[in-house]
């Protein structure tokens, strides 16, 4: 009977032991993971910042000076591909990305449908251009607030 007793109590030290290694192993998983996250949020933030940064200098350039349609539709599309570059983690990051990349398509529509406008003067091409600066700079502000 003590040889049964000392067996069972050598089994329940082993088992104990595999049980800690497993946890203490789950627990390096888990902070490796987290370590992960925290890198992937960082590099989120980053990219959402340099986005933001460039949204802040077209919008001041838009207010400031009179970009050609060439330098808007240039700025358009490295606004656009600063978003496409952004990590959208959530559902609400996603819908955010989704609604910048419309409003920003959209503005570069209009810039190019300017700039392919053959039969616009001179003078008619500076109104519209003026006039798209201002919805830019609005649309810029709204994104903003996104």
């Amino acid at each position: 009977m003590t040889h049964l007793l000392q067996c069972l109590l050598a089994a329940a030290c082993l088992l104990s032991g595999c049980t800690v290694m497993e946890m203490k192993s789950n627990n390096e998983r888990t902070t490796q993971q987290i370590g992960a996250k925290e890198t992937e949020l960082r590099q989120a933030q980053k990219q959402q910042a340099e986005l933001e940064a460039e949204r802040q200098r077209l919008s001041n350039d838009l207010r400031t000076r009179d970009l050609t349609l060439a330098e808007m539709s240039a700025r358009l599309q490295e606004l656009v591909r600063r978003n496409a570059d952004a990590l959208a983690t959530s559902e609400e990051q996603r819908r955010q990305k989704a609604q910048r990349q419309k409003a920003l398509s959209e503005a570069k529509a209009e810039v190019a449908a300017v700039e392919r406008a053959p039969g616009l003067s001179s003078d008619a091409k500076a109104k519209r251009l003026k006039e798209l600066r201002d919805e830019l700079r609005k649309t810029l502000e709204l994104l903003a607030k996104t």
